[in-house]
């Protein structure tokens, strides 16, 4: 059988029908995504639910998240017997934190900074700590990964001579 799109080979999985070859690496990497993907979904459903107000809609992404689980658990099955995975899906290894906490850890951090290295006459500090607010603030809102904001902190304070 040959496959030309993603969605063929994951169709062809998931019917039961055996396959009389060796899959191509690309097709490996086409269930790893699938998998992943329905995972991914499947959190964004359930987040969904969390924070809607209406019981309809929670109800109706629970169901969703539940089926795209339930697919994602059937086909990482098929591809652990056909030896395509054979570890546990990311992420089970992720610790989850709430926006609330990030902000509380962002702006304990950034204390510890500011009390390490700062002498806040110096007016390039005061509009660097403001434009280092506004970056975090927006990134969280945003949903970016936030760690490279970090790194772009500690470099601009080195450069102004603050060791740390």
């Amino acid at each position: 059988m040959n496959f030309r799109k993603d969605n063929d080979i994951i169709e062809w999985l998931l019917s039961g029908k055996t396959i009389n070859r060796p899959l191509k690496e690309w097709e490996r990497r086409a269930v790893q995504r699938k998998i992943m993907r329905l995972r991914a979904d499947a959190a964004e459903r359930e987040n969904f639910a969390f924070r809607t107000r209406s019981d309809k809609s929670a109800r109706t992404a629970e169901a969703g998240a539940k089926a795209m689980r339930m697919k994602a658990d059937q086909l990482e099955l098929i591809a652990k017997k056909l030896k395509i995975i054979n570890r546990k899906p990311t992420m089970e290894n992720k610790i989850k934190i709430s926006k609330k906490q990030l902000k509380r850890i962002i702006k304990e951090e950034r204390e510890k900074l500011m009390l390490e290295y700062a002498d806040m006459s110096d007016p390039r500090l005061i509009t660097f700590q403001k434009d280092l607010d506004a970056a975090f603030f927006n990134a969280i809102q945003a949903g970016i990964d936030i760690s490279a904001l970090g790194q772009v902190a500690e470099q601009f304070m080195a450069s102004m001579g603050y060791e740390g």
